[in-house]
């Protein structure tokens, strides 16, 4: 699932290395329809690579299965990035979207319609997979929207820092005195108002991400005070420890969110406690509370 950063850090580098022109290579109803057929054809792939592995899975066995599974995931995902970058650079879509009064003084809101169109092309990657998926962890009980859904909500949060501070730029830039937009041209202001996003991501993130993902405070009992005695022995200071649930809280991972002590938590998922002895827990936990302590 961390590969989801990777491919949505990936289309916002497409995107924002793209010049918009007023010369492009096709009319806007020409590139609007090749854009479709794109998408048409990418349907068609990703859903046709995962029904031959439905197909497969009983006469392949489980693993041979889950291999070709994942493999038909960053397939898929790849795929994906393929597409977007040739409807912005090959079908310039973005001069078309840019000509809009609206979308010209706001330029994020044209780059959130881009990112939503990539991220429409990965759900569909998570909806076709999700039967084969299902046949490989018969015990995951959680339907496809469930399943989409999770993918989603924990690919936002690489997405949410760039929305903001870009928003803030466009509406600084859309005051009506200059003394903003003339400070942030510089390299100090520059320097300045990334240092001021970062300490807002620091202080902010946390919270909001503990939000995208439903996750809530883990109840009092053996498993809480447990990971609590191993960060006391590790030194380790934190906000809270929190249930983290993940694919309905059927994935078995924990995480560190935060880097600044009063803003960081600690995310375990209801699998995790529930599928691994003691000292498994304490060594994944272990494992995590370390990237910190590095």
């Amino acid at each position: 699932m961390f590969g989801n950063f990777i491919y949505f850090i990936l289309v916002l580098l497409i995107y924002l290395t793209y010049t918009p022109s007023e010369q492009t290579h096709f009319s806007g109803a020409e590139s609007l329809a090749l854009a479709l057929l794109l998408s048409l054809a990418f349907t068609g792939f990703v859903r046709r690579s995962f029904t031959r592995i439905e197909e497969r899975i009983d006469r392949i066995g489980s693993a041979r299965a889950a291999a070709l599974f994942h493999s038909a995931q960053m397939r898929g995902a790849v795929t994906a990035v393929a597409v977007f970058a040739l409807d912005v650079y090959g079908l310039n879509l973005p001069s078309f979207l840019i000509d809009w009064p609206f979308f010209a003084h706001v330029p994020t809101l044209a780059a959130v319609v881009f990112l939503a169109l990539f991220a429409g092309h990965l759900a569909l990657v998570w909806a076709f997979g999700f039967e084969a998926y299902r046949r490989l962890h018969p015990a995951a009980g959680f339907g496809r929207r469930e399943y989409v859904g999770s993918h989603v909500s924990f690919s936002l949060p690489v997405l949410i820092p760039w929305v903001v501070a870009s928003g803030l730029t466009d509406a600084l830039n859309a005051l009506p005195f200059t003394g903003p937009k003339t400070f942030l041209a510089t390299t100090e202001g520059q320097l300045a108002y990334f240092g001021l996003i970062m300490l807002a991501i620091a202080l902010v993130g946390p919270l909001m991400v503990q939000r995208l993902w439903h996750c809530t405070p883990l109840a009092a009992g053996d498993h809480r005070e447990r990971i609590e005695a191993l960060c006391r022995r590790a030194g380790m200071r934190y906000r809270d420890i929190l249930s983290w649930p993940l694919f309905g809280g059927r994935m078995v991972t924990a995480a560190v969110m935060g880097l600044i002590r009063r803003f960081r938590y600690i995310l375990v998922t209801p699998a995790l406690l529930d599928l691994l002895a003691p000292r498994e827990i304490d060594a994944v936990v272990a494992h995590e509370i370390g990237h910190i302590k590095r």
